[in-house]
């Protein structure tokens, strides 16, 4: 999935929910409620469904379901979308 098709499907979930994106190709893009940054970067480019993890257990890659259990869990909204 797209980083736009995630954006997409976030708004239609949560009209209050949007990713920002930035210039900088380099840094994450951020998960926002209303204004707030909520913490959580998002992976730019495609996103698998699942996190990718490497060998010492650092997340590299979080997918696009973490991130939409992550908005079900802090109850921003009612179902988990997929």
């Amino acid at each position: 999935m797209l980083l736009g098709e995630l954006n997409r499907k976030l708004r239609q979930l949560n009209k209050n929910l949007w990713i920002f994106i930035g210039e900088n190709p380099y840094s994450p893009a951020g998960l926002y409620y209303y204004d707030r940054p909520l913490g959580y970067g998002i992976t730019k480019g495609v996103m698998l469904p699942e996190r990718t993890v490497i060998k010492n257990g650092r997340i590299v890659a979080r997918g696009w379901k973490n991130v939409l259990d992550f908005c079900f869990n802090k109850r921003l909204t009612r179902k988990r979308g997929y």
